[in-house]
């Protein structure tokens, strides 16, 4: 079904991008081409994530699909609050202060973004538990 092979799209889109991000984050040693490409792969597998906006439209009967769908998007808009928590913890892992201004260091990067591929290997637990059902 329709349904079906927009899931298997959401699974592969999640895991792919969660995989790219971590080889971004942690193989350190990459020319600046392979860097490069595995961003473009990441934004190329994360553009998978707007799918959940027509399984709002699609999960629910017609006269609720608005209400799905700014559910949706106000789901996606919570990710906002992940970025304070970012910079908090890049602040807080900083390694050394040089004439006032702070100098991070790949660890502290690491450190601070490794939420991201966590929340996409979530997004992938999440997408198995997504209902097959057509609009009511």
């Amino acid at each position: 079904s329709q349904i079906q092979n927009k899931k298997i799209l959401l699974k592969i889109g999640s895991i792919c991008s969660c995989a790219t991000m971590l080889a971004i984050l942690f193989i350190a040693d990459l020319s600046p081409w392979n860097m490069s490409l595995l961003m473009y792969a990441t934004g190329f597998f994360m553009s998978s994530q707007s799918l959940v906006f027509v399984f709002a439209k699609n999960i629910v009967s017609y006269h609720l699909t608005a209400t799905a769908i700014a559910t949706a998007n106000m789901i996606v808009n919570m990710s906002s609050y992940i970025q304070p928590l970012i910079g908090n913890n890049l602040a807080r892992y900083h390694i050394l202060y040089e004439a006032g201004s702070i100098h991070y260091g790949l660890k502290n990067w690491q450190a601070s973004l490794v939420i991201i591929p966590i929340m996409l290997f979530a997004s992938f637990i999440l997408s198995f538990f997504l209902d097959e059902s057509d609009n009511p």
